[in-house]
């Protein structure tokens, strides 16, 4: 049992590993770590706003100024209410 675990699992484990750097580059990867912001179990535990508010700064385009300043209103609310 030792063999397959320290052996053949955690060798695979090296290689899945490996083959995720590979395919993501640093920004897909920081995009992937900000809309882990947006996952509801355990009551929006992962809930982040500088995470958010970083993925506002990647889709700026998205965003006027008055989306901006309703949208950090908005997540404050958010944080005070859970």
């Amino acid at each position: 049992m030792h063999f397959y675990n320290g052996e053949i699992f955690l060798a695979a484990i090296h290689v899945i590993l490996l083959e995720i750097n590979h395919w993501l580059n640093e920004v897909s990867l920081e995009l992937l770590v900000c809309m882990a912001c947006f996952i509801s179990r355990d009551n929006f535990s992962k809930f982040d706003v500088d995470k958010l508010a970083r993925l506002v700064e990647i889709y700026d385009e998205d965003f006027n100024t008055a989306d901006l300043l309703l949208l950090w209103g908005q997540l404050k609310g958010f944080l005070s209410i859970m």
